[in-house]
């Protein structure tokens, strides 16, 4: 019971001085089983699963792939990329990959992968640090793009990404 209180005045203190919107978002991310469990796997956001679910599926990771997560803050897919091409390197049975993540916003650091902040992916320079440069070796190469709006502006950004990232 006492634990119950102490939550309960915790969630109080966040709410004071929300408008009613923000406090309903609040309480949806307080009860929402996908950030629970992101904060006790230690992943950065929610979006995590998605990615999880999406290889567990299709296998889109192997271990030795490299991997280019555009649009990568605050890098929950890179986290996960980092752990199924083990960019980390470690499981020394299996081959090293490369994860490289690249977005507009700050991204703090993560073991494992290289992060190229405040870059935009469409830019040729940030081409020169990446497919042609000190990231990319050879092997398979996967684009992630996390930008998963619905709006037909996003779709429009993303598709863009993508021609962009391939090279077509």
């Amino acid at each position: 019971m006492r634990r119950f209180i102490h939550s309960s005045l915790c969630l109080l203190k966040k709410m004071k001085g929300k408008t009613p919107a923000e406090q309903r978002w609040l309480q949806r991310q307080l009860r929402d089983p996908y950030v629970k469990a992101s904060h006790a796997l230690n992943f950065r956001c929610r979006s995590a699963f998605k990615l999880l679910e999406i290889d567990d599926k299709f296998r889109v990771l192997q271990p030795g792939y490299s991997v280019v997560d555009c649009g990568a803050a605050p890098g929950a897919w890179s986290q996960v990329a980092v752990q199924r091409v083990n960019s980390a390197g470690t499981d020394s049975e299996l081959p090293c990959g490369t994860v490289v993540g690249i977005d507009l916003l700050h991204i703090p650091p993560l073991d494992g992968a290289h992060f190229l902040s405040n870059h935009d992916v469409a830019d040729p320079a940030t081409h020169a640090k990446t497919w042609r440069g000190r990231f990319y070796s050879q092997g398979a190469l996967w684009s992630v793009n996390t930008g998963m709006g619905s709006s037909l502006r996003n779709c429009s950004r993303n598709s863009r990404v993508c021609l962009v990232v391939f090279g077509l």
